[in-house]
Formats: structure tokens, sequence, C-alpha cells
């Protein structure tokens, strides 16, 4: 499923072979299939915000109408599932899994996904160094914890310190998410506050790309001081 829902994926970008915003009938079909679960589920709802970032929403609307549905009644549908699913998931151990959710929910900018308690689980899962391992290997933290199920992921990368790339881009990005929305939500007169042509917005994003970059094997640990 994983390979066919990136075929998808890159029929909206664009290949050599295949011209961009290319929405076929069965990657509709596959990509909008209300039936869906877990990684599946957040597929499409990555896709369906690929197609819109692309450019491509005329596209996926026009698809929509002929199915006799709508792009934002497919959206609203499936982040509710995901919001549905997040405790179970978290319960099973999927903590790559979880933090995908939470982030494709912050990614459409609906506020259920933006608490406190998931900052914290963020900053529980972290190793010594800062990092996070792939899932089947992060110490169980949680009382009454279930047997791990998970995936294999077919393009995660382990490097030198033990850090998972998948799940530590995925808690880099849900916390970067976290940190814009807490800054939008001060007083207007410091979020519209610029330097030179750079928002405070834009400024605390290179800040913190700076200090992930700069504080090496502790990477993520910093941020503790500015989010907890």
């Amino acid at each position: 499923l994983s390979r066919q829902s990136d075929g998808c994926m890159r029929e909206i970008l664009g290949t050599e072979d295949i011209p961009a915003c290319t929405i076929s009938r069965k990657c509709y079909q596959q990509m909008t299939n209300r039936e869906s679960e877990d990684y599946q589920l957040t597929h499409q709802l990555l896709y369906i915000i690929l197609a819109q970032v692309r450019g491509c929403s005329r596209q996926l609307r026009r698809e929509s109408l002929l199915h006799d549905t709508s792009v934002d009644v497919l959206e609203a549908t499936f982040t509710a599932k995901i919001f549905q699913r997040l405790r179970p998931v978290l319960d099973s151990g999927r903590y790559d899994l979880f933090t995908e959710m939470v982030m494709i929910g912050q990614m459409l900018n609906y506020k259920e996904f933006y608490r406190s308690k998931v900052i914290e689980l963020l900053f529980l899962w972290q190793d010594t160094t800062g990092c996070y391992n792939d899932d089947s290997e992060t110490p169980t933290r949680l009382e009454n914890q279930t047997d791990h199920i998970g995936r294999k992921l077919l393009a995660d990368e382990i490097v030198d310190d033990s850090c998972s790339e998948h799940m530590t881009a995925l808690a880099l990005i849900v916390l970067t998410l976290t940190l814009r929305h807490q800054l939008h939500s001060l007083p207007q007169e410091l979020v519209t506050w610029s330097f030179g042509n750079l928002s405070l917005i834009s400024l605390s994003g290179f800040a913190l790309l700076g200090l992930v970059i700069l504080c090496k094997k502790r990477r993520l640990r910093i941020l503790r001081h500015f989010l907890a």
C-alpha cells in the first residue's frame, strides 16, 4: 500500500512520463477509500495536502465531483477518523504513527491536535542524545502499554547515533508546527513584528532550525526549554 500511495503522489508531482497534477481513476479511488486506517489514512491526507500545495486543487475537485463528494468533506472525514484513532495508536506503542497523525492534523490546522500532552510525550520518547529511535526500539514508558504492533519502514535510515531519520523528522515537524501555533497565539503586535523582510514567525523558524543543526547530538533536547 505504501508503494501504491507513493506512485499516486508521483502522479501529482509529475515525472518524465506523467504530467503534473495527473489524478488517475485508480489512484483517486485508492486515496479516497473511506475504509482505510492508520498509515494508509495519513497517506490519503498527505495526498490531498500535496495536491493542494502542488496547485492541483482544480483537478482534485473535479474528480471529487464525479464521485459525488468534495475535497472538504474528504479532508474533514479523514481528519476526524485520525483524531479518533490517536488514543488506540498511542496505546499500541506505534509512536511514529501517532506522531505522523498529529503532524497531519497540525498541517491542516485543526486545533484539536495542538495539545501540551503531545509535546510532553515527544520529550519523553527522546533518548539521552535527544534523538528518536525507530518505534520498534523505543523503550516502553507508558503505563498499561500493550504489545508493540508496527511496520518496517522501507526508506527509514538509522544514523550513527541510533537516530531514526523518519521518527526524528516527524517529531521536529510537530515541534515546529506547535511553536508556530504558539507564536500565532501571541498578541497581534508581536506576531506582526518584523526585522527587515522577515516576520517573527519566519525568524523563529530559522532559529529553531539553526538550534537543531548546531546542537548536533543534543538535537531536539534544547527545545524543551522553549516549549515546556
